[in-house]
């Protein structure tokens, strides 16, 4: 439980109010972004890896492209959604010339 009380992991909330079960997600999510190997580690130990992966797919569009493409190869799932380039519908005025 001393990954929940990494101040630079969870720099955004109250660290009192933390609860690894009510705030699953959030905590898997902030671990999977911007975790180090060992908070990782204490993840898959704590939740297993299922779980992870269901909270990864579940909030797949929430992450960076990078850790995207890292993590749907980890997990091996559809990697579609991190390399999906945004479609421009209409030019702003600005880049006109």
């Amino acid at each position: 439980m001393e990954i929940l009380k990494k101040q630079h992991l969870f720099w955004d909330v109250d660290l009192e109010k933390l609860d690894s079960k009510a705030n699953q997600d959030f905590i898997i999510g902030r671990i999977l972004q911007t975790g180090s190997q060992d908070d990782f580690h204490w993840a898959l130990d704590f939740y297993g890896k299922e779980i992870l992966q269901n909270v990864f797919e579940k909030n797949i569009q929430k992450f960076n492209k990078k850790s995207c493409n890292f993590w749907s190869l980890y997990f091996n799932v559809n990697s579609s959604p991190c390399t999906a380039k945004q479609l421009i519908q209409k030019q702003s005025a600005f880049w006109t010339k």
